[in-house]
């Protein structure tokens, strides 16, 4: 475990005892607010008195294992479509009738 992203990683709060080296990173923030319904508030407060996290720091740490199991959307557009609608499958056979390589 690469022990400066580890403090950041999405291997959860446990893994961070096995850090050798934290070293603090700062980095632009931007300040927002999130509504919690009263029973989440008070797990979240007892996660965070028992890991010894912020609140804070457990909502930042969410936020971004959300993000990374987020699907990314397909894009919109044929990428590496041709005019006349062959494939990179068709690579050779194309090669071939303009004569490449010969």
């Amino acid at each position: 475990m690469d022990p400066l992203r580890c403090p950041n990683s999405a291997v959860g709060l446990a893994a961070r005892e096995n850090c050798p080296i934290h070293y603090p990173t700062y980095v632009m923030t931007v300040k927002t607010s999130v509504y919690l319904d009263a029973d989440d508030k008070r797990r979240l407060a007892a996660l965070a008195r028992a890991t010894g996290s912020s609140e804070a720091e457990l909502l930042r740490e969410g936020v971004r294992l959300v993000l990374q199991q987020a699907v990314r959307p397909r894009p919109r557009v044929a990428v590496g479509a041709s005019s006349d609608g062959r494939t990179a499958r068709d690579t050779d056979a194309l090669l071939q009738e303009t004569g490449f390589g010969t």
